[in-house]
């Protein structure tokens, strides 16, 4: 595509605005005939060329039954801290990830059934936490913690050299009341670093980012890095510098690194975000989300 020339016509526009235009059900049944006439003129064989030439339905080049091994390992570990397993759909809501500002929509795979294919578990796991809360059916007496792993795929038009249009990820949710002096942030924080400390034991190390967006932005960094460098952790941990890049993190967030053979590597990020207040309106709600990738982790754990 040339640059600054548009991909849609006068006509595309136009027709882009009616969709738009339609309600939810009409749109889905519009579509699905759309699809539908369209599956009619395929051969068989177009399918062998859809195949090979389509990145997103390649097969993963993992162990398969190393991967499900460490899947079972990780729910397993997960519960064994508090966090409750949960085996999620490969579709979720549509917007589950551009709703948070997380990702462009572009970078989803949409569907025509007001769905999209799972990106994040993080954000799901969220809402299901969000969605309890609401109907009464988690307590807001104490912290919740809640995990889980897919198979989650991401649409972006250009991507790296070696990277992968579908792979693993772990996802871990806490979310909590604050009752005063940060004793739910702490909880939900110490909870995640010590999860993930007995999966890399003497090769992790943690280096805390310090994010805007916090009340008390200042009381409370300084509160978190001293409560982590008290002796919480058996892992190293370490300031780094401000980060900004990423806009969903307030107040404080992670990286989790491991080291193999000499070699330093990136396994894990985490941090506060205010998904919680924005879905139930409840202001003391305090949420905790991390996320590691399960191919690096496949490096450091022996199944």
């Amino acid at each position: 595509m040339e640059k600054g020339r548009s991909w849609m016509s006068d006509d595309e526009r136009k027709l882009s605005e009616y969709l738009c235009a339609l309600s939810g059900t009409d749109f889905t049944s519009l579509m699905l005939e759309v699809f539908r006439k369209r599956a009619e003129n395929l051969a068989d064989r177009d399918l062998l060329l859809a195949f090979s030439s389509t990145r997103f339905t390649q097969p993963a080049s993992v162990d398969p039954v190393t991967y499900h091994l460490l899947q079972a390992e990780l729910l397993k570990k997960g519960r064994e801290h508090g966090f409750a397993p949960t085996l999620l759909s490969p579709l979720a809501p549509f917007g589950s990830s551009s709703a948070f500002g997380c990702v462009n929509q572009n970078k989803i795979m949409s569907t025509v059934r007001g769905a999209e294919v799972l990106a994040d578990p993080t954000n799901v796991l969220a809402v299901l936490a969000a969605l309890g809360i609401r109907n009464g059916e988690i307590s807001l007496k104490e912290t919740h913690h809640f995990c889980a792993t897919a198979q989650v795929t991401r649409a972006q038009s250009h991507i790296p050299k070696g990277a992968l249009t579908h792979f693993g990820l772990l996802g871990l949710v806490s979310e909590g009341v604050d009752t005063g002096s940060y004793s739910c942030e702490k909880d939900m924080l110490l909870c995640h670093l010590r999860f993930y400390e007995s999966l890399l034991g003497d090769a992790g190390s943690v280096v805390l980012h310090r994010r805007s967006g916090y009340p008390d932005e200042n009381g409370f960094w300084n509160r978190m890095v001293e409560f982590l460098s008290g002796g919480v952790l058996r892992i190293p941990v370490t300031v780094g510098e401000s980060k900004e890049d990423n806009g969903y993190y307030r107040g404080i967030s992670f990286k989790i690194y491991g080291n193999i053979e000499g070699t330093k590597k990136e396994i894990a990020d985490g941090g506060f975000v205010d998904w919680m207040n924005r879905m139930t309106g409840i202001r003391k709600l305090r949420c905790f989300i991390s996320g590691a990738g399960l191919e690096r982790l496949m490096l450091f754990i022996n199944l």
